[in-house]
């Protein structure tokens, strides 16, 4: 028994070399004689000690990362729109759930990332009713705060959230909210990256949450509402801070992107929380003109402010916010005109190849988007302040008029 065992790890192996190799017949063999290993109840298994063995090659056990993924989507469960027989015997299940997640840990974060792939979708089947222990596993590895095993426990949770059930979501968020607030307010010991991985998992779970309510109208109030205000006091003070190592950017864009979430699917129920954070959010706004627009923060800043407008338009679309945008309007046209700003060089394109208009207004680079959604923005508090806007964009026009003769030299600036 043992020596088959070793023979079918050491086919295996031999197999994903050739599928690695440069020679396209080499390749056909590998991939052929994979197909025909895939039929043995162990091959989950050697799969899983080919990754987790540190002497193979990191192409070697990334590969048998992605192919177990494979492997689990037509073999694990009957259930599958993938299915393939045969199906995976239980017992090699649990030897592979029982090794696979130390691997979240590994020093290479392609093999973190992949492993984490595998996971989440073995746990698409087999959490909670087989694998119960799979987030107190994931939670234990989290509250290490050894970077390599909070980055891998992190990547399954954040492929977990985008396909959890409404069963399961009720068995996660009160294990899993607590941790991600914890990690998101902890800048000391968790990066940028990881800290901004809490605001994905958090937005697939408020999505959920709000699909859940047409059916289950007391489950935001439980599932979400009680952790909103340690939540939003976190990103608060994040959106605060300067650009730097502890929020950068892309940490402030992941934020806006989460009140986004809040305010478009839980309007009213927000409405008594955002207040303050609303502030801190105008303050950013209006600190981003001041921010260094060098090559290599430009595309951030950039996006950043494409959800802001994507944020003040969810604003100015619910009329519970009335009173807190309303103040904000003169101001907000004075800036918005500022990011509708063409160049001389520009203009006289367009000018003379109407053609390249159409085409650069369709362009879906990160550049004609800001413009665009400055333009979408103004319109849309137009249509919902008819009164009022005229005498704005008045106000807006002739401060940029003043300022520009105040300092005796007009650049040359267009709305379109």
């Amino acid at each position: 028994m043992e020596a088959r065992r070793i023979e079918l790890k050491m086919a295996l192996l031999e197999s994903l070399r050739g599928i690695l190799s440069d020679s396209q017949h080499t390749r056909q063999q590998g991939e052929e004689h994979l197909n025909v290993i895939e039929m043995t109840p162990e091959f989950g298994i050697h799969l899983t000690d080919i990754i987790i063995d540190q002497n193979n090659f990191l192409a070697i056990r990334q590969l048998a990362a992605v192919v177990l993924k494979q492997y689990v989507q037509t073999h694990w469960s009957s259930t599958s729109d993938k299915y393939v027989v045969p199906e995976t015997p239980e017992w090699a299940k649990r030897t592979v759930r029982e090794l696979l997640p130390n691997t979240l840990g590994d020093q290479s974060s392609l093999i973190r990332s992949s492993v984490a792939y595998a996971i989440s979708e073995i746990a698409r089947w087999d959490w909670p009713e087989s694998w119960p222990q799979l987030f107190e596993v994931l939670m234990g590895f989290i509250i290490s705060s050894t970077q390599n095993f909070v980055h891998g426990a992190m990547k399954v949770l954040t492929e977990l959230s985008d396909n959890m059930t409404d069963n399961q979501l009720p068995q996660l968020i009160p294990i899993m909210f607590p941790e991600l607030i914890r990690i998101f307010k902890d800048e000391k010991s968790f990066s940028s990256n990881i800290r901004g991985r809490t605001t994905q998992i958090l937005n697939s779970c408020v999505t959920l949450i709000y699909a859940m309510s047409d059916l289950e109208k007391t489950a935001p109030d439980v599932l979400l509402f009680p952790y909103v205000p340690e939540f939003l006091s976190a990103f608060s003070v994040s959106l605060l801070q300067p650009d730097g190592p502890h929020s950068d950017f892309l940490l402030k864009t992941n934020v806006v992107k989460t009140l986004i979430c809040f305010t478009e699917s839980f309007p009213v129920e927000m409405a008594p929380h955002l207040g303050s954070v609303i502030s801190v959010v105008w303050d950013l706004f209006r600190r981003i003109e001041e921010s260094t627009d060098s090559d290599g923060e430009k595309y951030n800043i950039q996006n950043l402010v494409c959800h802001l407008f994507e944020f003040f338009s969810a604003l100015f679309q619910h009329k519970i916010y009335k009173s807190i945008v309303s103040r904000m309007v003169d101001d907000l046209i004075y800036h918005l005109i500022k990011y509708m700003l063409i160049t001389e060089e520009q203009a006289d394109i367009w000018v003379t190849y109407p053609g390249r208009f159409i085409e650069d207004e369709v362009d879906d680079t990160i550049t004609s988007s800001v413009r665009i959604l400055a333009v979408n923005l103004l319109d849309t508090i137009a249509h919902l302040n008819k009164s009022k806007i005229l005498e704005s964009v008045s106000k807006a026009v002739r401060k940029h008029f003043d300022e520009v003769e105040a300092i005796k030299s007009s650049p040359f600036w267009s709305v379109i």
